[in-house]
């Protein structure tokens, strides 16, 4: 995933939209972008038109990928902001544009060679947070060592967890 995103023109430090519901290419997503150096931009899919909006401006990404169950709404914000050139769809299309499809970052790339260097204060993520209903949202960036410090904070201070034990987690991944 990384060395297409790369090939496809995403450099590290830039902006990616992820308005996705949860599902593996969420997973792949995230460890692509982390690996390139490239901010994941995880947007909520309750944000919907005029927030939706307000979050591909406010970022100014140049890749979005979102899936059959986010393709309405964004396609009601499509082309309100000029960013955004790279769109892929995770599911079917319905021919009535052409997105590219997942599947093309997920193609072999062993030929390609990938050669970053990510430093755990480089930005990961920009989450939006949304205080209430109806105010406008405010994106918090996190470095990639927050969510490695996290990881072990909670794994080993908190739960107190073993080799043996695994987690099972309902939350979204946008959050």
């Amino acid at each position: 995933i990384a060395k297409n995103l790369h090939e496809q023109g995403v450099s590290p430090g830039e902006h990616v939209c992820l308005y996705l519901y949860n599902r593996l290419e969420y997973l792949y997503m995230y460890f692509g972008l982390a690996k390139l150096g490239a901010v994941a931009v995880p947007i909520d899919t309750r944000f919907t038109e005029e927030t939706l909006l307000h979050i591909l401006q406010e970022v100014d990404g140049e890749t979005i990928v979102f899936d059959d169950n986010t393709r309405d709404q964004y396609e009601k914000v499509r082309g309100k902001q000029s960013a955004i050139s790279a769109e892929y769809c995770i599911g079917s299309e319905d021919g009535s544009h052409q997105y590219k499809p997942f599947s093309q970052l997920k193609h072999d790339t062993s030929d390609i060679s990938l050669s970053t260097s990510v430093r755990g204060v480089d930005p990961f993520s920009v989450v939006y947070v949304q205080q209430r209903q109806g105010s406008t949202p405010t994106g918090i960036t996190l470095p990639h060592y927050a969510y490695v410090n996290t990881g072990w904070v909670v794994s080993e201070n908190i739960l107190k967890l073993s080799s043996d034990d695994s987690i099972l987690t309902p939350l979204p991944l946008y959050s």
